[in-house]
């Protein structure tokens, strides 16, 4: 371990208003923002009628999205002050969306999707500081969290069959069990864990702590494979956990989220750095899991030092969420890669989940942009690389840094102070890319001494207005076996720095036929921008991160080869 969790403050990321990012993401964001104002999202069509199987979801995904993306941007969302004006004529007489339940049972698609509501209403009176919105919050609270209480204690350990025939969006009703209405997103429930985290992380309510003991002790118990959990609860409910971790400093909880994290990741991750939906069912990803499992990593980096965990945070924003953007700038499901074949695609019917991925798709694209600018202490951490701006404060002093990089596509970086007063940091640290290594690091023109550790390039200077720093990294480029298990032999994957690559591959009548085999450690000839030529194989291979820039026809039938089988020798 790098450093003993909560020994010293974590790094922490800059305000989001305080980060301007432009280049591609900036692009993502903006696509985004853009389809989030679309008549679709308008208050009138989200705010749904009292039975909508998932009562609160769409309207706090979008309060969360929009809440996040006005900060990151600063472009005031044109209709989220409808939405909340209108939202309290919606909820029931108890004070929360959907209905009240009459037979004694919780349904956990309610409870699941006032996770959500909590998320944006949270957020956005962390943002804000609305007193209606508390007021809304405890309410939500008081109403429907709290009175399941008991219920979470007595939650199943167990799948039952009639569970295992979900679709993209879950359905409830086909298991009541005790106190439960149980959803073919099974284990849903739990998701709760991470808008009650948050409430109580607000008002440090004893009661809801108390809860939040009893949801956490039931979901640890549970055997995530064996009941196949979905993955987007899974790693939602691990967000609440963190949460919780840092705010009361346990090791204990944190260790947790370790070994579930171990687990997503060895079993239910595909080609692509993305999710399979269950655990031991890989039938398509799921956007809003991507969007956690980065958020995860990003956590776990954050409270423990380990650059692992930022290293694969970085390879599911890339190749995970980098794929599953649409260039309408929505969010939608692919085909699980490497857990049938050797292909990437969107899957067919869900190309973009508007209901859920296209608004989780604006929290994890605001959280990208300032996740990438960290302090501690006396130090900035650039943690991730994006042209942007960002102002960087703390109690000795400011400054104004702007970043251009080519990075993940090449290493150069290079930061600009464009104005400074005081001292707010007395070192740079630089993250390493995957399987890189610093060339060199340029201050003004002239190189400097620079340290290496924990994952970092770390260069001691004192800022000032005009000031430039240069840093260089090499990125690796080659093949790294595939340890998913497909028949046929031993594969590799293709990389250049955290970027998986793939070649295009029209469907055929001999699939077969038409996929590329390669030797052991094939040559690749560089063309620019992380394409290669294959040698010997007459083919290029480019990033897949590029599908949002496709035309929107092209992108629909989008479908690359990105897993390798071996020439035998």
């Amino acid at each position: 371990m790098s450093r003993k969790p909560f020994s010293t403050p974590s790094p922490r990321p800059a305000p989001l208003t305080n980060v301007h990012p432009g280049g591609a993401l900036g692009e993502r964001i903006r696509r985004n923002y853009d389809r989030l104002e679309r008549e679709d999202y308008r208050p009138d069509v989200v705010l749904k009628d009292p039975d909508y199987p998932w009562p609160g979801d769409m309207e706090g995904r979008l309060t969360l999205a929009l809440t996040l993306l006005e900060q990151v941007t600063g472009r005031p969302a044109r209709y989220l002050p409808q939405l909340l004006d209108r939202l309290p004529g919606a909820f029931n007489e108890a004070g929360y969306l959907g209905r009240v339940a009459t037979d004694g049972r919780h349904d956990e698609q309610q409870l699941a999707g006032h996770s959500w509501l909590l998320r944006g209403l949270c957020e956005h009176y962390e943002a804000h500081r609305d007193a209606r919105v508390l007021s809304w919050i405890d309410a939500i609270v008081r109403g429907l969290a709290l009175p399941a209480r008991d219920a979470y204690a007595a939650y199943p350990h167990e799948t039952y069959a009639d569970l295992l025939e979900g679709e993209a969006i879950g359905q409830i009703g086909r298991v009541d069990l005790g106190p439960w209405r149980l959803s073919t997103d099974i284990g849903c429930a739990f998701i709760l864990l991470d808008g009650l985290s948050h409430v109580y992380r607000i008002t440090e309510d004893p009661a809801v702590g108390r809860m939040l003991d009893i949801m956490a002790e039931t979901f640890l118990e549970l055997d995530l494979v064996k009941m196949s959990l979905q993955t987007h609860a899974t790693l939602s409910a691990s967000r609440g956990l963190l949460r919780l971790a840092e705010q009361r400093r346990s090791t204990a909880l944190l260790d947790e989220v370790r070994r579930i994290w171990r687990i997503y990741w060895t079993t239910a991750r595909t080609a692509n750095d993305a999710n399979h939906n269950w655990f031991g069912r890989p039938h398509w990803t799921e956007p809003c899991a991507m969007v956690d499992a980065y958020m995860t990593a990003m956590s776990l980096w954050r409270l423990t030092g380990e650059a692992a965990f930022l290293r694969q945070a970085h390879r599911g924003a890339y190749n995970g969420l980098g794929f599953a953007q649409r260039p309408n700038g929505g969010y939608g499901c692919d085909c699980c890669a490497g857990a049938h074949d050797v292909y990437l695609a969107p899957q067919e019917g869900t190309y973009e989940a508007w209901w859920c991925c296209t608004m989780r798709g604006g929290e994890g694209l605001a959280r990208m942009a300032q996740d990438g600018w960290q302090t501690q202490g006396d130090a900035l951490y650039l943690a991730a690389y994006a042209d942007a701006v960002a102002r960087i404060t703390s109690e000795g002093g400011s400054a104004t840094i702007a970043q251009k990089t080519d990075y993940p596509f090449g290493g150069d970086v290079t930061i600009t102070i464009e104005e400074a007063a005081g001292e707010p940091f007395r070192s740079i640290a630089f993250v390493v890319p995957e399987g890189g290594s610093a060339t060199r690091v340029v201050v003004d023109g002239a190189p400097v001494a620079y340290e290496t550790k924990d994952g970092f390039v770390h260069v001691h200077l004192a800022p000032r207005s005009g000031l430039e720093i240069q840093a260089t990294f090499s990125l690796s480029v080659g093949a790294e076996p595939y340890v998913g298990g497909l028949d046929g032999g031993p594969h590799v994957c293709l990389r250049h720095g955290p970027l998986l690559l793939g070649i295009d591959a029209p469907t055929t009548s001999d699939e077969a036929a038409e996929r590329v085999t390669l030797t052991p450690n094939p040559k690749l000839e560089p063309l620019g921008n992380a394409r290669y030529r294959i040698a010997g194989a007459s083919c290029e291979v480019r990033p897949v991160c590029d599908h949002y820039t496709l035309d929107p026809e092209a992108a629909r039938h989008d479908r690359r080869q990105v897993i390798f089988p071996l020439k035998e020798k």
